[in-house]
């Protein structure tokens, strides 16, 4: 067998859903060694959003993103939820307890920063 001289380099993708309370979210972790950074998404749309600036983003960060419920590839909530609970739940399955955060206003000007969550273990 003979290896190419030139290896592209392959993003690590774990597309997942995730049991929360009532539900499940679909999450997507980047993966990688970096510092973790979690993507919201506005109330006008999905996920996807983050998809122009993800690739300079993954190079170094470890990207989680998911779809809160009725958005994206999650289900419509069928009980009442909260979306804070739905974060919490998606960090913990990630194995995730100090990270950064991005959102955005609109498609064009996003938002990032740093926060010191208190996650159950």
């Amino acid at each position: 067998m003979t290896w190419p001289r030139r290896c592209a380099i392959v993003r690590f993708v774990a597309e997942t859903m995730i049991a929360v309370e009532g539900g499940e979210v679909w999450a997507d972790d980047s993966g990688g060694g970096g510092p973790p950074l979690v993507l919201l998404h506005p109330g006008v749309g999905d996920s996807r959003i983050w998809e122009p600036v993800l690739p300079a983003l993954t190079a170094p960060w470890r990207v989680i993103r998911y779809d809160a419920r009725g958005f994206g590839r999650s289900a419509a909530p069928t009980v009442k939820f909260s979306l804070l609970a739905d974060l919490i739940t998606v960090l913990c399955s990630s194995r995730i307890r100090r990270f950064s955060t991005g959102s955005t206003r609109s498609p064009s000007r996003h938002r990032c920063w740093s926060v010191t969550p208190t996650i159950p273990r």
